[in-house]
């Protein structure tokens, strides 16, 4: 896997401790990384506001475009 997908999966196991973590590469070429996450931090946060705080671990990446997408299902665990 590319450095990018290391960098995604460390940083969302370093903030979010998940007790399920998936990452897709969709297309390495065109940096676009499909992630499904479970963790308890999720727990009572409204959806928009779990995107903000997956969208700002990448904040530099996506604004530079070393990430072009990101898709993201995050949930707090059932």
């Amino acid at each position: 896997m590319s450095s990018t997908y290391d960098v995604i999966v460390s940083r969302i196991q370093d903030a979010f401790k998940p007790s399920e973590l998936e990452v897709t590469a969709i297309s390495e070429r065109e940096a676009k990384y499909n992630v499904r996450i479970v963790s308890s931090v999720f727990a009572g946060v409204p959806l928009l506001q779990r995107h903000r705080m997956v969208n700002a671990l990448f904040d530099e990446e996506l604004r530079s475009g070393t990430i072009h997408a990101l898709t993201i299902s995050a949930k707090p665990p059932s």
